[in-house]
């Protein structure tokens, strides 16, 4: 109960939208003295919880980039901390800031941040020292709902700056860093281009790398959606389990040899503990120490060591202690699914294992503990990703042993090798990628079957929770009394309520998908998405990142219609992605020459369709197709007794001038989505005369290279008492237009579910 309570004094404080101030510490501070009293400690640890995260929190966000250095070039020089990743465009690294060019305040540049170099980039090795020109920003994210907290992940790992190395002639490596941890990056590096030289055509040499040194950039799209359908994503990186099965293979090896051939003066058990706490040392250093295999070496530790001390066992106090230990090293796991799964996943294990009278003697009951965890690891995947892998039992039921105890030895054997004995290092590669080609081949078979995965609405945290409690009392031990109790507490995470949507009322969403745009349109039985965002190399795909998890967060998995407004990365780029992981019904747009891998149809001024009271309306491109690609854009209105809405694509001031003299007043919106950006190129005084919005939104990129919106252009609308909105400042905004009610009243996702570490 006091590990229970010191993690949910750590989650309380990450639900803050703004940090507490310091003086909260001083009466949390004196929480300490309660330990000492029986009847006050699982309060006390509860403080301590929340004044460890917020003591965290605050020398976290100390680090951080100085306001007036964001956006201009500042000279620093480091060291490369990572292994580079290679991206379409260039390059990404981690780089640890020694020293900031002179004039620069100290402490101005974080101790951390993450660079792009684009174009003629040198190749770089970890250990290297740099003098580098950067242009550098503070975290910044897309947040969406359903969408990943970039924000969030960089605040974990300790990064609070992100940039580029601009071109300069002033740009030079300085030497290379000495020690330990930089010795151990240029061997992973290392490792990780001889594993590329001999599996060369591999299909899977991002997944043995992966295995091998933690390093994931290289597993493809289409592989990761494969995992995700089989829920076995856990076994493609060097994660706790790969941790702990190597652990448990080493105890047992060595204890068994060590048992025969006695070779110190400690007990077998003792011996065996030691190899296996070295071993997942080795092992997590390999993965560059990231933080699941951080949790998982203390897991392991925390084992080890009470069988070395020959301290008391129970599984439940371990877990308690590895628990404390974790969270008192990494406050902020607790944001992670990883944590919340890994922890639930051993606590479940525990649960179902300790205590429990007589043995499974059948292979197939034995195995039924596949299936516990697919249902008791639920409503935690639903939480997080609105969905888990129905036929995830089955897949782990193959995939578990054939990584944890064939491929993954057999990897770290060729690393073992890799310079002893480079042929058999080789042959030991190519097996284990023989056997994950087998592997990703029986995945993918099983991906086929009709239902592989479940897509649910999101569920609240309450209703997980109650969920989770619903777990344990379902898999109680026999004789448990109310086990039908288990049915109605996991009723929250099967049925998610999403609010109603009555005849004639529709909700607006327009998605913050940095530069670019797309909006989503929900009436009671339809879905519109207009436009995609865009999509950059094979890693950056709006569609996938933002659209297709915002739509299934509303516990949906279709699209009625598909509008791409034109033939612009930034609206179409996530088109496919959209088209191949959701069903769409029909898609529309003004080029459709550039979608012939869909057969679709055009938009033109005058098609309309109702939706369950609602009509929509194109009022562009005209009939004879004049202008050009920008003007031509679909211009899309909604509107009902409920209120208005204006979609504009890139239009520009031709294409305003025609739409103002061809409908007039007709243009009358309530809300409009602003044409093209806010560029200065749109938005004309009598386009906006005639729209009369009550609220302009703005789809921008947080401090994108076009400087949209022109300052003149926001000027106009101010004039007119317009309020402005824009998707870098607010995140995704969201409009429910009711007839009960036809007050428009914008929700920005930022400001109502952001929290402290979001700007």
């Amino acid at each position: 109960m006091h590990a229970l309570a010191f993690t949910l004094g750590i989650v309380l404080l990450q639900q803050f939208q703004w940090l507490p101030n310091w003086l909260w510490l001083a009466p949390l501070g004196l929480s300490v003295f309660s330990l000492f009293h029986i009847n006050s400690r699982i309060l006390a640890w509860f403080a301590l919880g929340f004044g460890w995260a917020l003591l965290s929190a605050h020398i976290n966000m100390q680090d951080h980039l100085d306001e007036q250095l964001e956006g201009v070039d500042v000279q620093v020089e480091g060291s490369v901390i990572s292994i580079p990743e290679p991206f379409d465009f260039g390059t990404r690294f981690l780089f640890s800031v020694e020293s900031v060019q002179a004039g620069a305040e100290s402490g101005a540049v974080p101790s951390k941040i993450r660079l792009g170099w684009y174009k003629d980039y040198p190749e770089l090795r970890v250990g290297q020292q740099w003098r580098l020109l950067v242009r550098l920003k503070k975290p910044h994210g897309m947040l969406n709902p359903g969408g990943f907290d970039y924000e969030g992940w960089l605040f974990e790992k300790k990064i609070r700056a992100t940039g580029y190395v601009r071109r300069s002639g002033e740009n030079r490596l300085l030497g290379e860093e000495g020690g330990v941890f930089a010795s151990f990056g240029r061997l992973r590096q290392q490792i990780g281009e001889q594993i590329d030289l001999m599996l060369a055509g591999s299909q899977v040499v991002g997944v043995v790398k992966a295995l091998a040194i933690g390093s994931r950039k290289e597993i493809t799209a289409e592989q990761w959606d494969l995992f995700r359908k089989t829920g076995t994503s856990h076994l493609v990186a060097i994660s706790g389990l790969h941790i702990g099965l190597v652990a448990g293979l080493i105890f047992f090896l060595v204890k068994w040899f060590s048992s025969r051939i006695r070779i110190a003066r400690l007990a077998p058990y003792q011996v065996a503990a030691s190899a296996s706490i070295v071993v997942a040392a080795c092992y997590a250093v390999l993965a560059d120490f990231a933080l699941p295999t951080q949790r998982a070496l203390i897991m392991v530790l925390v084992i080890m060591l009470a069988v070395i001390w020959k301290r008391e066992r129970s599984p439940l106090n371990l877990l308690s202690v590895a628990l404390i230990t974790v969270l008192v090293f990494d406050p902020f796991a607790v944001n992670s699914a990883s944590f919340w799964l890994s922890f639930s996943a051993v606590f479940l294990i525990v649960y179902l294992s300790a205590g429990r009278v007589g043995r499974e003697r059948n292979i197939f009951k034995k195995q039924k503990i596949h299936i516990i965890l697919a249902i008791g690891l639920a409503p935690i995947l639903l939480l997080f990703f609105q969905q888990f892998s129905v036929i995830a039992p089955l897949a782990n039921l193959v995939a578990i042993p054939l990584v944890g105890l064939l491929i993954v030895p057999v990897i770290l054997l060729a690393l073992l090798l890799l310079y002893l004995a480079p042929s058999l290092s080789h042959f030991a590669l190519g097996f284990a990628s023989d056997c994950l080609d087998g592997l990703v081949f029986f995945l993918g078979q099983l991906s086929y079957l009709p239902v592989s995965d479940w897509v649910s609405a999101a569920p609240t945290g309450w209703g997980a929770c109650l969920a989770m409690v619903g777990v344990f009392v379902l898999f109680a031990p026999k004789g448990f009394p109310a086990r039908w109790l288990a049915g109605l507490l996991l009723l929250p995470v099967i049925f998610v309520r999403q609010p109603v949507i009555e005849a004639g009322d529709f909700k607006a969403t327009l998605l913050d998908v940095g530069q670019g745009l797309s909006a989503v349109v929900q009436t009671t039985e339809h879905l519109l998405v207009f436009d995609a965002g865009a999509k950059f190399g094979r890693r950056f795909d709006i569609g996938a990142m933002v659209v297709v998890p915002y739509v299934q967060s509303l516990g949906l998995s279709k699209v009625d219609k598909l509008i791409i407004s034109h033939g612009d990365l930034d609206h179409r780029g996530g088109a496919k992605a959209i088209v191949k992981q959701l069903a769409v019904d029909e898609l529309l747009t003004s080029e459709p020459e550039k979608f012939n891998w869909f057969q679709p149809k055009l938009c033109e001024e005058g098609q309309n369709w109702q939706w369950d009271g609602v009509l929509f309306r194109f009022l562009n491109p005209p009939l004879e197709g004049a202008g050009s690609e920008n003007n031509r854009s679909c211009v899309l209105h909604v509107s009902s007794p409920a209120g208005t809405f204006l979609l504009t694509g890139d239009i520009e001031k031709e294409a305003e001038k025609r739409l103002v003299k061809r409908y007039g007043s007709d243009l009358k919106s309530d809300v409009l989505v602003v044409p093209h950006h806010g560029s200065k190129s749109s938005s004309s005084a009598s386009f906006i005369d005639a729209v009369k919005p009550s609220y302009a939104f703005f789809p921008l990129g947080y401090r994108n290279r076009f400087k949209f919106p022109a300052e003149v252009v926001v000027m106009r609308y101010q004039r007119r008492a317009v309020k402005s909105l824009d998707t870098a400042s607010h995140g995704a905004i969201t409009v429910h237009f009711k007839q009960k009610s036809r007050a428009i009243d914008p929700e920005s996702f930022r400001m109502k579910t952001g929290r402290y570490w979001n700007r």
